[in-house]
Order: C-alpha cells, then sequence, then structure tokens
C-alpha cells in the first residue's frame, strides 16, 4: 500500500479518489456534526474555492516512435510546417493512430488521463510544452513519443450548483 502511495498511484486514479470522498462523506455522516445549512454550505464552498475548478484539458496530436534510431529523420519532418496532417510518413519510422498503441488526437485531455495514458513523466511535463510546436522526442514510461498541444483549457471554477454533492 505504502509503496503504491510512493509511487504516486492514488494521485491519478478517479477511482481511488470517488472512493476516498465516498469514505469521508460516510464518517461525516456518522459524525455527530450540527446539520448543514445552505448559509454554510456556501461558506465553505468561498473558503475552499480552489477545491472545485474543473481539470485544465488539453488537446493534442501524439506521435509515437516505433524506430528510435530515425528520431533525427523524424524531428526534421515534424519540424515541417503542417507535418504529421498532410505528411505521409513511413510507418517502420512512427506509428500514428490506429497502427499504434497510442490515438493520435486526444481532445480536451485532462493530467489524469495524461497520467494514465503516457505516464507520470510526460503528464508532469506537459504544463511546460508550446502551444502549436511539436515537442520530442519524450520518453515516458509506456514509450517515445513526439506531443503538438493544439490548444489549452484552463481548468474553471464549478457552480456550487453543479457540484453541491461534492461539497458536502
Amino acid at each position: 500500500y505504502f509503496e503504491g502511495l510512493e509511487m504516486g498511484f492514488d494521485k491519478y486514479d478517479n477511482l481511488i479518489q470517488k472512493r476516498v470522498r465516498e469514505k469521508l462523506e460516510d464518517h461525516i455522516e456518522k459524525s455527530n456534526k450540527e446539520p448543514i445549512t445552505k448559509k454554510s454550505l456556501v461558506e465553505y464552498y468561498t473558503k475552499h474555492k480552489s477545491k472545485y475548478i474543473s481539470p485544465t484539458t488539453y488537446t493534442i496530436k501524439q506521435a509515437h516512435v516505433e524506430n528510435t534510431e530515425q528520431i533525427g529523420a523524424i524531428s526534421e519532418v515534424l519540424s515541417q510546417p503542417n507535418s504529421l496532417s498532410e505528411v505521409e510518413i513511413d510507418s517502420s519510422i512512427i506509428t500514428v493512430g490506429s497502427r499504434g498503441k497510442f490515438e493520435s488526437y486526444y481532445h480536451k485531455i485532462t493530467q489524469d488521463d495524461l497520467y494514465n495514458t503516457f505516464g507520470k513523466k510526460l503528464a508532469e511535463k506537459i504544463e511546460t510544452f508550446k502551444i502549436g510546436q511539436w515537442i520530442g522526442p519524450i520518453s515516458s514510461e509506456k514509450d517515445t513519443h513526439y506531443i503538438k498541444i493544439i490548444s489549452k483549457h484552463k481548468g474553471t471554477l464549478l457552480p456550487l450548483e453543479q457540484i453541491r454533492h461534492k461539497v458536502i
């Protein structure tokens, strides 16, 4: 258990986060606290707004490298304008989309989803990537990739009405 915590398995797993939240709700329900009023709910929500911000999402293109000996050739191709969408790339060098282990396009993928798909290293690095540029080669726990961020959508504060069940 503690080894799993050290490896960060609890940080990016929605199921574990949901279960911890359920355990906390159960604990609060069983304790002899005063009933929650609308006023106290609003006060708590206001004081803890940072907990109720939707996650930042990314729309990315991803190129999975099959043959790492060809990284120089791949970098050259990806440095060209409109690469990978209009340029056909030899599948022995780079694998895109359904031909590979990974999709070539991810729309509104969260940090947690990046972690689960590509591993911790890549998920943590993505904040530093510039929008519109191919970055790579990037070694992840799962393979070698080139990533291009198409767009980034910062998380927003979710309305209390939408997340009331999470605040309680």
